[in-house]
């Protein structure tokens, strides 16, 4: 090989090592509201990859814990647009929540749309279709875990955020 080609085959090594440590900083200093963060909530024992953009705020209440009471808001928003967590005091509310299990609680749910929504191994909850001007789209995502009955519900255009962040919950 000559002097020449040595130094061309160095060259565009060079440039590769270069392009891929760019490329390698530049994935790795995105902020949150680039990639989307994980929010965790060790004592509800889950947690969910947000959106980009998005923000969590919490709001917890601090009445004594009572059945179909609230034990927790929190709401995962960008603008306008949200998702809201409502956790509930809700001893009936088990791993394999359906329509029927709820009625006694939530008569309203008898004349929604609803189908199985998986959420864990052994967790299933059910999505609900609550809003009358769009029944095509899934609105609600309810599941029942250690007493606790968690309603995720969307507001505004945050009904396109609802089902990534359901399909993303891990619960511990």
């Amino acid at each position: 090989m000559t002097f020449a080609a040595d130094k061309t085959r160095i060259t565009v090594v060079g440039i590769l090592i270069a392009v891929t440590l760019a490329a390698v900083i530049a994935i790795g200093s995105r902020s949150p509201s680039q990639t989307g963060a994980i929010y965790t909530n060790r004592t509800f024992g889950f947690s969910l990859r947000l959106p980009a953009d998005y923000t969590a705020t919490e709001a917890p209440n601090t009445n004594p814990p009572q059945e179909n009471g609230t034990a927790d808001i929190i709401e995962f928003a960008h603008g306008s647009d949200s998702v809201q967590l409502t956790i509930m005091y809700a001893s009936y509310a088990s791993p394999q929540l359906t329509t029927q299990s709820l009625l006694s609680n939530f008569p309203s749910v008898s004349g929604m749309q609803t189908q199985p929504f998986p959420i864990a191994p052994g967790n299933t909850g059910l999505a609900l279709h609550a809003d009358p001007a769009h029944p095509d789209e899934i609105s609600d995502v309810w599941f029942g875990e250690n007493g606790y009955l968690f309603q995720l519900t969307a507001f505004g255009d945050g009904v396109s955020a609802l089902l990534p962040i359901a399909h993303s919950l891990t619960l511990f």
